[in-house]
């Protein structure tokens, strides 16, 4: 939750970034209109300032803002304020269905601020069914052996070259517990 929290506040103040530079400040303006005290220095006033330049950019045409949408409220509920539960009140047991509805609404939100405004589209995103996840699924207490000679099925190591590791490698004892999930669909490649 922190990381798709995280993420999804990098994302936004991106966008900013790149409209401040379209806008002619310098990398030190920008900088200083990013940090506190400045009016651009949290997440709030940004997501604010996403909708002004989309409304703008629309010019007088058809303008649904992020901040009144499906997609924000659902951020809102699932993955803003239950990272703020973790972070802020100490909550350390997130169910398996939390957890995904917050990683779904991280997703959705993202891409619902790319369809915004064209000069917020990036070329490569999740978007459509893929946003809601439905390669994983719960394995909770399932146990895992990563770099081992028989690897799961959703593992494959295309280069031994960045890991150090390859198929038919001495197993280095490595166990780790999967708690949110684990791809159940065709095998992913992993450079």
């Amino acid at each position: 939750m922190l990381d798709a929290q995280s993420a999804f506040e990098s994302f936004v103040a991106v966008l900013i970034v790149e409209e401040l530079g379209r806008r002619g400040l310098s990398a030190q303006q920008v900088e200083h209109e990013m940090t506190y005290p400045q009016s651009l220095h949290s997440l709030a006033p940004r997501l604010k300032e996403l909708d002004v330049i989309a409304k703008v950019s629309a010019a007088g045409g058809a303008f649904a803002p992020f901040a009144k949408s499906a997609a924000y409220v659902r951020w809102k509920d699932d993955l803003y304020r239950l990272r703020n539960r973790i972070v802020h009140t100490g909550l350390r047991e997130v169910s398996f269905d939390s957890a995904k509805r917050g990683l779904v609404a991280g997703l959705r939100a993202v891409d619902a601020i790319n369809e915004l405004d064209p000069l917020f589209a990036r070329p490569l995103r999740w978007s459509g069914g893929a946003v809601d996840l439905p390669h994983i699924e719960q394995s909770a207490g399932r146990l895992s052996r990563l770099f081992e000679t028989s690897q799961p099925p959703w593992l494959v190591v295309k280069s031994s070259a960045h890991t150090g590791f390859a198929r038919g490698t001495p197993s280095l004892g490595l166990t780790i517990s999967i708690f949110a999930g684990r791809c159940a669909g065709p095998a992913r490649s992993v450079a």
